[in-house]
């Protein structure tokens, strides 16, 4: 009861410290070449479509999640184990901390352009 008649300050601060991190992800991967990143309308993951670059290179959603984790230390799920219409994207987390947060973006990049050659 006190959670839901209580003080609701830190809900609005924890929304909108998820907030700021989902736009730095979203803004990130949309500066990414091959890569769209729609803005989510819930949760705390995003959806990026990879499925350009990937099908351009030959790759997998799965390849490509298993080689970001592998090369890079990214973790991210291959977006095809949410149903067909999910290979080509990879769902990533913005629950951690903006510091990790720019690392993978960072990271992801350099994967892309290895792709690119």
């Amino acid at each position: 009861i006190a959670a839901l008649t209580g003080p609701q300050s830190m809900v609005a601060a924890q929304i909108a410290a998820y907030r700021a991190r989902r736009d730095v992800l979203v803004r990130g991967l949309n500066a990414l070449p091959g890569v769209h990143c729609p803005v989510p309308a819930g949760a705390f993951y995003v959806f990026p479509d990879f499925s350009a670059l990937l099908a351009a290179h030959g790759l997998t959603s799965r390849a490509f999640a298993d080689r970001l984790l592998e090369v890079h230390g990214v973790a991210a799920i291959d977006g095809a184990a949410f149903g067909r219409r999910g290979e080509g994207r990879l769902r990533l987390s913005f629950a951690s901390a903006q510091a990790d947060l720019d690392a993978a973006v960072t990271r992801i990049g350099e994967a892309v352009a290895e792709l690119a050659g």
